[in-house]
């Protein structure tokens, strides 16, 4: 298949390039060619000169452009941003033909190129890592005159989105909330839209030199930004370790990622002893973060968002030891963390103490307690999810040339 992905991608490292950057490379290795419709590295420069931490798979073959950034005007930056996409489009469609595209949202100005596509017969799937404006949480507003800024552009944000994903000829969420969403809001069928989670790099991570753990006191590992997307869920983690280390060490918090000040004037502030059990190794490469991750006893997440699951729990889930999430009751990530025979869900300071008592008396080593351990793993790799979008592809474009033919 020629295959043409319009969305964020590399350099860009943050998690929708991610998503794209590993289904382009499995569509290339599995003999399929990759065209990406993407923002140039100039732009993304600008707008995120420290998150350029990618590369582009070899055989990629990648048309970047440019887009304003700076807009004192939301609606309107929308608008130009979605005429410069659809004019890069255009100029590509003019000298390439694609069997099947796929849009990544967001960037959501994006989504008027469905129009383009449905112009010159393109089959296409719509792939959503966050909703929009079907998330409550994201049509809330403070503020009257802000209600009111929103209801007035509240149409075109409507349309925009429901236009592109009612010419697709598929749709993909991570997470089967997502689907639930969708499917009510927009009136879309069910049938249409397919879950694709996140999933692990089992790509990258191929041959990993997993470590045994040998620590001397329960060492409980975090990946990621931390005390970053929810400061109340990190604060009841912190004092839960806090109290149980009150008489003695006994368990002590291993941070790869970002270092946060935030951390360190949360201890200073509640009086807490973190600079005897807290540790942070900075941010590392994604493989050489997961071996280091692997010398830990267990994993913690803190995630209050409602829709989707995130995306360290699938590196957790990789692992295959305790997870402890300290969640918002009735979110996404609750129910797919309930899968699991050693996933403690916790919403208070109580049950994070709970689960450290449990893992302190040793019993429990695993997250997957069962000889199929491996099976339910892979469930969860980008190889799993990149197949699956394969298969859709293939699908609908299988479709077209069959309808062409008659």
């Amino acid at each position: 298949m020629k295959v043409l992905i319009i969305g964020p991608y590399a350099p860009h490292g943050q998690v929708g390039a991610i998503r794209m950057i590993s289904l382009s490379r499995y569509l290339i290795e599995k003999g399929h060619t990759v065209t990406v419709l993407c923002l140039s590295e100039k732009v993304l420069k600008e707008m995120d000169p420290k998150g350029l931490s990618a590369a582009v798979p070899d055989g990629v073959k990648i048309i970047p452009y440019d887009v304003m950034h700076t807009c004192n005007s939301i609606m309107k930056k929308n608008m130009i941003n979605q005429k410069e996409c659809c004019g890069a489009l255009v100029s590509l469609l003019e000298k390439q033909e694609f069997d099947v595209a796929l849009i990544s949202g967001g960037p959501f100005y994006q989504f008027k190129a469905s129009s383009l596509l449905k112009q010159k017969g393109i089959p296409f799937i719509v792939d959503y890592r966050d909703l929009h404006i079907s998330s409550p949480e994201k049509r809330k507003r403070k503020g009257l005159l802000n209600k009111i800024k929103f209801g007035i552009s509240y149409p075109v944000r409507f349309f925009q989105e429901y236009n592109c994903i009612r010419r697709a000829n598929v749709i993909t969420v991570v997470a089967p909330e997502m689907r639930e969403n969708i499917s009510t809001y927009f009136h879309i069928s069910k049938e249409k839209i397919q879950v694709a989670y996140n999933g692990f790099d089992d790509a990258v991570l191929r041959n990993i030199d997993i470590k045994k753990s040998d620590n001397q006191v329960l060492t409980i590992g975090y990946f990621g930004k931390l005390m970053y997307y929810n400061r109340d869920l990190t604060a009841m983690l912190f004092e839960a370790i806090d109290k149980i280390n009150n008489d003695g060490l006994k368990v002590k918090l291993l941070h790869i990622g970002p270092a946060n000040d935030s951390v360190y004037e949360f201890f200073e502030l509640h009086q807490i002893k973190g600079n005897q059990w807290y540790k942070c190794l900075g941010q590392k490469e994604y493989r050489k973060g997961i071996e280091l991750l692997s010398t830990c006893d267990a994993y913690a997440l803190e995630y209050a968002y409602p829709e989707g699951p995130g995306t360290k729990v699938f590196d957790y889930i990789f692992l295959n030891k305790p997870i402890i999430g300290v969640l918002k009751p009735g979110i996404s990530l609750e129910k797919l963390l309930a899968k699991f025979d050693n996933a403690f869900i916790c919403h208070s300071v109580e049950e994070i103490n709970t689960a450290l008592q449990t893992l302190l008396a040793g019993d429990v080593k695993v997250l997957i307690d069962s000889q199929d351990s491996q099976s339910v793993i892979y469930d969860y790799s980008r190889s799993k999810q990149n197949k699956h979008f394969e298969e859709l592809m293939e699908n609908i474009s299988l479709r077209r040339k069959y309808y062409d033919d008659k």
